[in-house]
């Protein structure tokens, strides 16, 4: 199983945890939507709506361990916190693979706030990296 990781669950960020280094390998990669910059509880995170037009930057995660307590708790922890898993494709360096990823239900929003402001570019690293 693929797992597309595009904000706080990319290597090295704060729900990584060890996360992504289950993955037999791990690829930059990029695919279509909207990012948008979300409060809620945590300070800060983003959401991605799958449907929209545009870029969003992350990494693939190839071969993760379907079963594993540790996949499990982060399918639960994101599920809990309002997004859906949606299957996309995902383009790295000219090669796709299709790839699950956590897309957030906008129609569904449990924080019934506005979205935050659009990160353009689709990039959550460049954008934490410049705002915070």
């Amino acid at each position: 199983m693929n797992i597309f990781v595009y904000g706080t669950l990319r290597p090295g960020e704060y729900n990584d945890r060890g996360f992504c280094g289950l993955a037999k390998e791990i690829k930059r990669g990029t695919t279509t939507g909207k990012m948008f910059n979300r409060r809620g509880r945590t300070p800060v995170f983003p959401v991605v709506d799958f449907d929209g037009e545009g870029t969003i930057i992350g990494d693939l995660l190839i071969d993760m361990p379907e079963r594993h307590q540790e996949v499990r708790a982060v399918h639960r922890m994101e599920i809990g916190a309002g997004y859906e898993l949606r299957e996309i494709k995902v383009d790295c360096d000219g090669e796709t693979y299709s790839a699950i990823a956590y897309h957030w239900d906008f129609s569904a929003d449990r924080y019934n706030s506005t979205v935050g402001i659009q990160i353009e570019d689709g990039d959550w690293l460049r954008f934490v990296g410049t705002r915070y």
